[in-house]
């Protein structure tokens, strides 16, 4: 029996024992972790609405900060997984059934030689 991984702590997370499952990315932390995890987001999201106004307010919306609330592990762990999906799609592409094209790069012109 494999046992559910705390994606803050990675220890397992007992049959009993309170957690949380964020559904969207498919992770599972203790709840006091998840508690731990949220208020220092939550902090650092008020720290920088205060520094740096309407852009830190609109930060986490933006489309590189989209995973950055995740914990360290969780991130290289679907980096990991995305590598995987786009190595499997390079080899079907390249699969034998398919005709494989080289390609050809225009040759550069050579300097004349001057005498």
């Amino acid at each position: 029996m494999e046992r559910v991984r705390c994606a803050q702590c990675r220890n397992p997370i007992r049959g009993r024992q309170a957690s949380v499952t964020h559904t969207r990315s498919d992770l599972s932390f203790h709840a006091d972790c998840w508690l731990e995890l949220h208020q220092r987001v939550q902090a650092e999201y008020t720290v920088t609405v205060a520094a740096d106004g309407i852009d830190g307010l609109l930060a986490p919306y933006s489309r590189n900060q989209m995973a950055a609330w995740l914990p360290s592990v969780a991130i290289d762990a679907a980096a990991e997984q995305l590598a995987d999906m786009v190595v499997g799609e390079l080899a079907d592409q390249q699969s034998p059934s398919m005709p494989r094209r080289e390609a050809t790069l225009p040759q550069a012109p050579r300097p004349e030689a001057v005498a």
